[in-house]
């Protein structure tokens, strides 16, 4: 089956939500910024409107300097011009992403870089999902779907398997995390894996209908099930 990319991320692990399932992992790595935090994110852009002390939580999370800050945001900026980096927290490419990592994420534990794929018959759907509110500039998602490129190949090791995902206001948005579905999952006799993922593509695809019922107390749809992938991440440059 063909994936089509929806991006990368640069998620770090929580503990399991107080709400959610024991049955889920102790640690989670979600693809929704509402369960865990994906980096950078808005507050990385220098011209958003942030409040300027959760701007500063967050230069002190990242261990930099005022000036180290500054930079790091000027780089943002600047793959953001070059549709390297799109709104609101999503890499365009593999190599960016890395090397965001390898700049400015070292002082943040249980980081995973995931990249997030379509399954080819929810393509269309989805492009259509992610096109601009009126009034608003191309979200990263829609960039990618606009011209969509097959997922990299992967090996059965690196697909951690699907998370339902919505696309709301041009971007993923929330995980079935947020409205504890999976506990109707699991009713509906959905198999979940060690990362507190569908581990099958039916379930995946059970699940996105229930989801998407009028019926489902979830927040506003489409959902899809989007494939998780993990790509490696290293400290070094490739020439260190």
């Amino acid at each position: 089956m063909d994936y089509y990319l929806g991006g990368y991320y640069l998620v770090e692990g929580v503990n399991r939500p107080e709400y959610s399932a024991t049955f889920l992992p102790l640690t989670i790595w979600s693809i929704s910024s509402c369960i865990s935090p994906n980096y950078p994110d808005i507050w990385a852009l220098p011209w958003t409107s942030y409040q300027d002390e959760k701007r500063l939580a967050f230069q002190t999370r990242l261990g930099l300097a005022n000036t180290e800050f500054k930079e790091m945001q000027a780089w943002v900026n600047t793959a953001f011009n070059e549709d390297q980096f799109g709104w609101p927290n999503v890499w365009l490419n593999l190599d960016d992403a890395q090397e965001y990592y390898r700049c400015y994420l070292q002082a943040i534990p249980q980081m995973k870089l995931l990249a997030i794929g379509i399954p080819a018959s929810y393509l269309d759907q989805c492009l259509k999902a992610a096109q601009p509110d009126a009034g608003m500039g191309q979200t990263g998602l829609y960039l990618l779907l606009l011209k969509p490129q097959k997922l990299s190949e992967f090996s059965n090791a690196d697909a951690r398997r699907f998370e339902l995902l919505n696309v709301e206001h041009g971007y993923v948005s929330h995980s079935f995390l947020c409205n504890h579905l999976e506990a109707d999952y699991q009713k509906m006799k959905l198999t979940f894996n060690e990362y507190g993922l569908l581990a099958d593509y039916d379930d995946a695809r059970q699940a996105e209908e229930f989801t998407n019922l009028e019926t489902t107390p979830a927040e506003p749809g489409p959902w899809f099930p989007w494939l998780i992938v993990e790509y490696p991440l290293t400290s070094a440059s490739p020439s260190g």
